[in-house]
């Protein structure tokens, strides 16, 4: 059985029920899932005692970029052992998956491990690496948090947790052909493709549409940012918000969260649609994020009352 494969699909499959269950139960709604300024309006909601004893396990937002380091030392280091290095079976990363699957044989041939491309597990990797650094530098340069800003605990966990998974979900359903379990062309190691081999349509259309929301998700970013002065970063929650606009927001009012979406969509077009692990990402970020945002109107709309936006909520011409 491959062991790795399977918790790391679990992982998805348990954020993504918690994500459905906070749409559907309002402790779980109010206590967990809000941060922010959505967690700020529905402290003031809640009334239960369980709901209040969930909501003061919180850390403040302004942690939000141990997410992204945490992302980058996840990714970097296994692209870097298994691509730039091409340690192979000889890695790290290859003893910690031996450890995982429990057999330390390099004979034995894992079908699921040896599914995908070479070309599409490097793409994969070098794409959410460059995914993470981004979304690093705009927490630590770009993004204003207030210091009264808070988020769960457990927002908190999922999010230093998070890019591991989803560093593996790039190339596990292929590791065994970069050498690190039974089955890989080379035991040791991998010859690196011909360039040739990356000017696919499902390589060259996925990259397109990463960069594409990449770029998107960047200029929503410095939006959101532009939006409160460096000076109010210290200010008090109900007074420093304002609507935003220009770019996507003309069309959605969680213009970042649809490019996010974009981005994972975009892992799904690089394999051909058929990797069962990149739908999972897809329907936690497509739940996750469409909770958030469907907050994030509710908000915008008791705040600003009929100055809010008749826009679409995160997903263009469909909520």
């Amino acid at each position: 059985m491959a062991h790795l494969l399977f918790l790391t699909r679990l992982y998805f499959i348990i954020i993504t029920s918690t994500a459905i269950l906070g749409l559907i139960c309002k402790p779980i709604q109010v206590s967990l899932l809000p941060y922010g300024k959505i967690n700020y309006v529905t402290q003031l909601n809640t009334r239960n005692a369980i709901e209040k004893f969930f909501r003061n396990m919180t850390v403040s937002k302004s942690l939000f970029y141990q997410f992204y380091i945490c992302g980058i030392i996840y990714t970097y280091f296994i692209t870097a052992d298994l691509v730039i290095f091409r340690n192979g079976s000889n890695g790290y990363f290859a003893k910690f998956v031996r450890y995982i699957e429990g057999n330390e044989s390099q004979e034995v041939i894992i079908p699921a491990y040896i599914k995908k491309p070479v070309e599409q597990c490097i793409i994969g990797l070098f794409m959410i690496c460059t995914q993470v650094t981004r979304r690093a530098y705009e927490c630590l340069f770009v993004d204003r948090t207030s210091t009264n800003s808070k988020m769960h605990v457990l927002h908190h966990i999922i999010g230093v947790t998070f890019y591991l998974p989803i560093c593996l979900s790039t190339f596990i359903e292929g590791m065994g052909n970069l050498g690190v379990y039974g089955g890989g062309k080379d035991k040791n190691n991998f010859t690196f493709p011909p360039l040739t081999n990356f000017l696919t349509w499902n390589i060259l259309l996925g990259v397109s549409l990463f960069l594409y929301a990449f770029y998107h998700q960047f200029k929503a970013h410095k939006i959101l940012a532009s939006l409160r002065p460096k000076s109010s970063s210290s200010s008090s929650v109900p007074s420093i918000y304002s609507i935003p606009k220009g770019g996507w927001f003309d069309y959605v009012s969680s213009a970042h969260y649809f490019a996010e979406i974009l981005i994972y969509i975009s892992f799904v077009i690089l394999n051909k649609g058929q990797i069962l692990t990149n739908y999972l990402v897809v329907i936690w970020t497509a739940f996750g994020l469409g909770s958030s945002a469907k907050n994030s109107d509710l908000w915008g709309k008791e705040r600003f009352g009929e100055k809010w936006p008749n826009r679409w909520k995160i997903f263009p011409g469909i909520y």
